[in-house]
């Protein structure tokens, strides 16, 4: 409620009572009425007054409320997409030690990659995306990665297919941009 339209009833309230006591019988007009008339208004008033700010006071809450919803889905959904975009680096980080022959950072970062894979299927808004076939077989296929970098490194030496690895990374990669890509258009 405005100052102005507090001020206009207010206005309207003191008219009023003074009509009212001024239609009263002149043995009635006593200071006594008067002062009951006035306050019985400022008692009206008052409750007005105050249920009116009350309402208001709740509609504001209100919409604080659906604003913090608001913008925390959105933070959820930006953070989101930061973390797709952190597996995807993961892929490529990993493709470079591969690449390089680091295979004990890329056995690192292949476990970093999965942790977040697995992660990202508990993230409602990919709840949809996460649950396809093809991203439970990018979780598998990077468990597989991880085996067989672990083997490579501690029991059999030379069996690694690095060229295997590389091209499941990149279909993994691809994944994560159909997910990041169907979250960011979808904000």
């Amino acid at each position: 409620m405005t100052r102005l339209t507090a001020i206009i009833y207010f206005l309207l309230g003191c008219i009023f009572t003074a009509v009212l006591f001024f239609l009263l019988s002149e043995k009635d007009k006593t200071l006594i009425n008067a002062i009951s008339l006035i306050g019985f208004f400022f008692t009206i008033y008052g409750l007005v007054l105050g249920y009116l700010q009350i309402s208001s006071v709740r509609q504001i809450a209100v919409n604080t409320q659906s604003a913090v919803e608001t913008s925390t889905l959105r933070t959820q959904q930006v953070l989101t997409v930061a973390d797709l975009s952190k597996s995807k680096g993961l892929t490529e980080e990993i493709q470079y030690y591969l690449m390089n022959n680091d295979l004990s950072a890329a056995l690192i970062r292949m476990k970093d990659l999965k942790e977040g894979l697995i992660e990202n299927r508990y993230i409602s808004q990919l709840a949809k995306g996460t649950n396809q076939q093809k991203y439970r077989n990018t979780i598998s296929n990077a468990g597989i990665a991880i085996n067989s970098l672990n083997e490579e490194l501690h029991t059999t030496p030379g069996t690694l297919d690095k060229m295997n690895l590389i091209k499941d990374l990149n279909k993994t990669k691809e994944v994560l941009s159909e997910l990041e890509h169907e979250l960011k258009y979808k904000l």
